[in-house]
């Protein structure tokens, strides 16, 4: 949906239609354009049966909502395609308190051009954690991961959107209910035991 690895990341610019949150958005075209296109493209000429999507993070929200779209279907034939599951992680209701804190502080950090990721626009993204932070982030506490693995975490990081973030934390809390209550697919939920955001 969006190319975080692209230099112009407003070409093309992701708008969410009227009416519509960014995650519910997103969650419209996984179900209308990605999981169809999916499915035609690799599962038919494959002789597959059904999907089973994996769902990471930010991704969590809008593949929610997908399954909320398809399990309201008539029929699932009527989408294009079978979905059979989803596996769901790295996504919580909780966040940890130092979570919280570090995220608090990414308005008042101050950056080098060095330590910005590739395509940050501050009129689209939110400031990025420090270098530091982002390691922790993705690999946990001292001792959990290989030390060389840390730098290649930054090389990786890229921008994230204002109004993915304002989703996360203003409108999905107050949504989730309707649409989880909704889901009619079987869902595999995990959470590691050190997650850096969410209390497991």
């Amino acid at each position: 949906l969006v190319d975080r690895t692209s230099e112009t990341p407003t070409q093309p610019p992701f708008k969410s239609k009227e009416g519509l949150t960014y995650f519910e958005e997103e969650g419209s075209w996984y179900h209308e354009l990605i999981f169809p296109a999916l499915w035609e493209a690799f599962a038919v000429p494959q002789g597959c049966t059904s999907l089973v999507t994996s769902s990471h993070s930010m991704s969590v929200p809008p593949t929610t909502i997908a399954a909320t779209l398809y399990s309201m279907q008539n029929t699932p034939s009527s989408s294009g395609y079978k979905w059979s599951g989803m596996v769901l992680s790295g996504f919580g209701d909780i966040r940890t308190e130092h979570s919280a804190n570090v995220t608090n502080q990414l308005m008042t950090n101050e950056y080098l051009p060095s330590q910005l990721p590739p395509g940050q626009d501050p009129s689209l993204h939110t400031p990025p954690y420090y270098q530091a932070d982002k390691e922790e982030l993705m690999l946990g506490p001292p001792g959990l991961s290989d030390p060389d693995i840390g730098p290649l975490v930054w090389k990786q990081n890229t921008p994230l959107h204002w109004q993915e973030v304002m989703d996360l934390s203003g409108t999905w809390p107050n949504n989730k209910k309707a649409y989880t209550a909704e889901v009619r697919i079987p869902v595999l939920y995990g959470l590691g035991e050190f997650d850096y955001l969410w209390k497991g």
